[in-house]
């Protein structure tokens, strides 16, 4: 096959093409170099570039200027500030400063304006465009830092402060020698302690580390509201809790109450007071001077001594077995007891027992009622008992109170029949025992064998009103002009005894001469023969 000339025009027009192409192929190189100059070197890509170096250590480093008395370090400053909160930074053009030849930005995080910087002219590149590079950074102390506050550092005459680690010098001392105002208590022998030194720190933003030094040791001062006080630590002074309502003396001078701190801390109750109804004793707190230690530490509730003993951070006054409240309780067995609303567990049972009226008594009484005594210790207010038996509540029949502790016996509740002719048994005793101790030697055998009559033979009673005919026989005769003779408390001791009280006065005359006997007999009653007879008898004049 014959090749195909190329003419002159076609030769040239490929030649013609080829370096058009070349030429659009530069030209479109030089722009794309061009365009890429220009972006690299916006002022915008430039902030960009110099707020994404502004790291930790660049941060402290414009902080530096900032350090205040030694006390505050960069590092401290940096810690305290918005940065360390915020860990991407940002920038924004200052508006009223910004022109194309000095662009002016803040550097913001978060919302915060915390510094500003500009960009100034670094050289053109080969396509004349200007280059930047950042100058005049600063930051803004007041939007990058909380608001400074002032501290006051109180100490013993003589003490070295240390403030995050620089010891302070004597420009802050703003006090010296002066009388301590402060919280802790300080007794009588320890008055020359009172003297103490006070340093004012500089404005830092920061709670600054404190260390307080003596010649002996190294404390860390307590620090409130902006006051630190060498003297509140444990190294210089003790703690003492006590009962708010208590009485604490040192050296036998009372502690003010405006050095106690009250709080709403319970004492440990029992489980038959922690409940709202009952008003719960609370703890306070207070400090003393450490040497008063060596002093005599004593504390009272109403009067009543109470325990001062160590505790780990100083002393605790607590109540004594004597200050606080126990109550005895004997109930017939089966008996379900309640203290405040609380029911009484088995835990509480302390023994088995007689009705303790009924001891020695069981040969003419037969099998005493079974019983059980239950004890409560360590209650803060007297109780309320409550007692039933298959349901049905039980009175009180006999209570005693003795060094702190309440004694109830609940023996049950007698019939009416029972009781009124019981008691009526006891006031005919009570009758003829009066007559017979009043009118003496006029008719003593007659009035000593009818009260004889009331009595139980073989007792310790009947034996005792036996051997008293004897004296009565000489004693004087008084005349019974009146009397008044009332039954008292009544208490069922099962079927066979009962025990009642009976109150009396009476008037007796002798010639002109006139006076007047009155008292109470408490009296045990058991059945003999089927008819109540004294068992026990215990008188108490007034």
């Amino acid at each position: 096959m014959r090749k195909p000339k190329t003419s002159k025009f076609g030769i040239g027009l490929l030649i013609y093409a080829a370096s058009l192409t070349a030429v659009m192929i530069i030209a479109v190189s030089v722009l794309c170099a061009f365009l890429a100059s220009f972006e690299r070197n916006r002022p915008d890509r430039m902030a960009q570039e110099y707020v994404d170096t502004l790291d930790e250590q660049a941060v402290k480093s414009l902080m530096s200027k900032w350090e205040s008395g030694g006390f505050e370090t960069a590092d401290i400053l940096y810690g305290a500030s918005v940065f360390a909160e915020k860990s991407e930074l940002d920038f924004r053009k200052k508006a009223d400063e910004y022109t194309a030849q000095k662009p002016v930005y803040y550097i913001t995080a978060g919302t915060a304006r915390v510094g500003r910087f500009s960009l100034v002219p670094n050289g053109d590149d080969s396509f004349g465009i200007t280059k930047w590079k950042a100058a005049e950074t600063e930051l803004f102390e007041s939007e990058s830092l909380p608001d400074p506050k002032e501290y006051t550092v109180t100490v013993p005459q003589g003490a070295t402060v240390v403030v995050n680690g620089a010891t302070a010098s004597e420009k802050y001392r703003a006090e010296i020698g002066a009388a301590y105002r402060g919280s802790v208590y300080f007794s009588a022998s320890d008055r020359e302690l009172y003297k103490c030194d006070t340093y004012a720190l500089p404005p830092l933003v920061s709670t600054p580390k404190i260390q307080v030094k003596t010649d002996s040791i190294t404390v860390t001062p307590v620090e409130t509201k902006g006051q630190f006080d060498a003297f509140l630590c444990e190294g210089l002074s003790l703690n003492i809790s006590a009962p708010s309502n208590a009485a604490v003396m040192v050296d036998g001078a009372r502690i003010p109450d405006e050095f106690f701190v009250k709080t709403n801390e319970p004492m440990a109750l029992t489980e038959f007071e922690a409940n709202s109804s009952i008003k719960q004793p609370t703890l306070m707190h207070a400090k003393i001077l450490l040497t008063s230690a060596s002093g005599e530490i004593t504390a009272t509730v109403d009067g009543k001594a109470l325990d001062v003993v160590a505790a780990q951070d100083g002393f605790a006054a607590t109540y004594r077995h004597d200050s606080l409240k126990s109550v005895e309780i004997s109930v017939p067995d089966g008996a379900q007891i309640k203290i405040n609303g609380v029911a009484v567990s088995e835990n509480y049972f302390d023994s088995e027992s007689v009705f303790s009226i009924l001891s020695g008594m069981e040969k003419h009484v037969g099998k005493t009622p079974a019983a059980k005594k239950y004890r409560v210790n360590g209650l803060f207010a007297q109780p309320e008992v409550e007692v039933t038996l298959d349901g049905a509540e039980i009175p009180l029949c006999r209570s005693e109170e003795s060094l702190g502790v309440s004694f109830l016996e609940y023996y049950g509740t007698p019939s009416d029949n029972l009781k009124k002719s019981a008691q009526a048994r006891a006031v005919d005793f009570a009758n003829a025992y009066i007559t017979y101790t009043a009118m003496g030697y006029n008719g003593v055998d007659e009035h000593h064998a009818q009260m004889m009559s009331f009595v139980l033979s073989g007792t310790d009673t009947y034996k005792l009103l036996q051997k008293s005919k004897e004296s009565f026989s000489w004693a004087e005769n008084y005349t019974v002009t009146d009397r008044t003779v009332t039954p008292g408390d009544f208490i069922p001791l099962g079927e066979n005894s009962f025990f009642c009280t009976v109150d009396y006065t009476a008037n007796l005359k002798k010639y002109s001469y006139k006076t007047v006997q009155s008292g109470t007999f408490r009296i045990l009653m058991v059945k003999s023969g089927g008819v109540f007879k004294v068992g026990g008898l215990l008188t108490e004049t007034k």
